[in-house]
């Protein structure tokens, strides 16, 4: 975490009163060595842990992007500000700035019991997380993310079932079909995600804030959870407003994403399989 945050926290757990600048000395005189030997001290601490076998029923494996502002130097997009007095027309597309937003990743390790009586979801027995900040293709954080799945594994029943849970983001769909790891593992969109796409299509049909989008909607999202083909037949029914209905520009082009959204990822959205 930032050094401010980390003070911030210390003051909250110990009598003891820190600058923020003694956690960033810290922090540059811990980071090389900590980083040299990380993979060991992770191992270390795997080898350390319990893991509850007999009761884990589903191992589900995630992965996930944010974009953080950095102080170095990039490309934004976007209309560059204006200062007062300036006659320069701004133009549209990427500019050079002294920051730049990159994608950090944090990857996820849970174990899920049985259903509960009286219950829908199952017990969440255990989580651990791997997570990183920027870094060119993510390589150290995958890294450490497969230590943790096979460690994980090797002390499972080989009959456990096996879940890639992500959004539709390419280089971790890549990752999900391309590493020997997670051959076996069930790839699925997230539902919330899915969801959300659903939501943008439903406005782009019937326009925003419209009781025909809110109605369309939750019949469809309905469909999406619970139907064995309810993907696909969400997918039908953009495809059949596309198809039959004329939109203005903006809603066209919202719509058409959306039904490639779908078209792309309807393999992934069998949530009723994974229904229990």
């Amino acid at each position: 975490m930032p050094a401010c945050d980390a003070r911030q926290l210390f003051a909250k757990c110990s009598p003891f009163q820190l600058a923020e600048s003694s956690f960033k000395k810290i922090a540059e005189h811990l980071g090389p060595g900590l980083e040299e030997h990380l993979d060991a001290f992770l191992e270390t601490i795997r080898q350390n842990e319990i893991i509850p076998q007999e009761e884990t029923k589903v191992v589900a494996v995630s992965m996930d992007g944010a974009n953080v502002l950095l102080q170095e130097p990039g490309k934004k997009k976007g209309r560059k500000r204006q200062r007062p007095g300036e006659r320069k027309v701004e133009t549209e597309g990427s500019f050079d700035s002294p920051t730049s937003y990159r994608n950090a990743v944090v990857g996820s390790v849970t174990l899920y019991g049985a259903v509960p009586p009286d219950e829908k979801t199952p017990e969440r027995l255990q989580s651990r997380y791997v997570a990183r900040m920027p870094e060119d293709k993510s390589t150290t954080l995958k890294r450490q993310l497969q230590a943790e799945v096979e460690s994980t594994l090797s002390r499972l029943p080989p009959d456990v079932v096996k879940i890639f849970l992500s959004d539709a983001a390419q280089g971790i769909r890549k990752e999900a079909d391309t590493n020997p790891l997670f051959a076996d593992f069930k790839k699925i969109i997230d539902f919330f995600h899915a969801s959300d796409h659903l939501s943008n299509a439903a406005e782009a049909i019937f326009g925003k804030g419209s009781p025909d989008g809110e109605e369309w909607y939750e019949s469809k999202r309905t469909l999406l959870l619970e139907d064995e083909d309810g993907a696909e037949l969400v997918y039908r029914s953009m495809l059949y407003y596309q198809k039959n209905y004329k939109y203005p520009k903006d809603r066209k082009d919202a719509l058409q994403r959306e039904v490639a959204f779908f078209g792309n990822n309807k393999d992934r959205m069998e949530y009723r399989h994974c229904l229990v």
